[in-house]
């Protein structure tokens, strides 16, 4: 795909695709502020499609790891407008992983708003993991939520 080669040109269609996910990824870890910003802004209108991709969520992911802060907020933002669709999403919880690692202040209050729901799914017990690896004081939290159905989710 010619279009990974230049910012100019990246596209949804471009990160779908599993070898094209790949070189956008390689060019957002070795390019400047500016290119990666490039990059995001081309991708942010179909930001909703690549979250919940096979491979176009590894990219959004890469964003979220290495891009400048203005990128992972934005990202960030848009996964706490729509938390729990993305995050019962097998590829959509990633995302919210990252930026739960990336900006826990801001993810943390609604992992425990959503914590019964996180804790009954498949993917959204892994954020509710995560969480527990980003901040091991929400133990108690979770304990007292759960009250006495601890065993039950044990």
């Amino acid at each position: 795909n010619s279009s990974c080669n230049t910012t100019v040109g990246y596209s949804e269609d471009g990160c779908l695709d599993q070898e094209a996910s790949r070189t956008i990824q390689r060019k957002i870890e070795e390019s400047g502020v500016k290119e990666v910003e490039a990059i995001y802004r081309s991708l942010k209108p179909s930001l909703r499609s690549l979250i919940t991709d096979i491979f176009g969520n590894y990219v959004v992911q890469r964003l979220v790891e290495i891009g400048p802060l203005d990128i992972v907020d934005d990202i960030t933002a848009h996964i706490l407008a729509s938390f729990m669709p993305y995050a019962t999403h097998v590829y959509g919880c990633r995302i919210v992983q990252r930026c739960l690692t990336a900006r826990p202040g801001v993810v943390l209050p609604l992992v425990k708003l959503h914590l019964i729901d996180l804790v009954n799914d498949a993917n959204g017990n892994h954020i509710v993991q995560k969480a527990i690896e980003t901040d091991p004081v929400i133990c108690e939290f979770i304990v007292e939520s759960l009250g006495g159905n601890i065993v039950k989710f044990a």
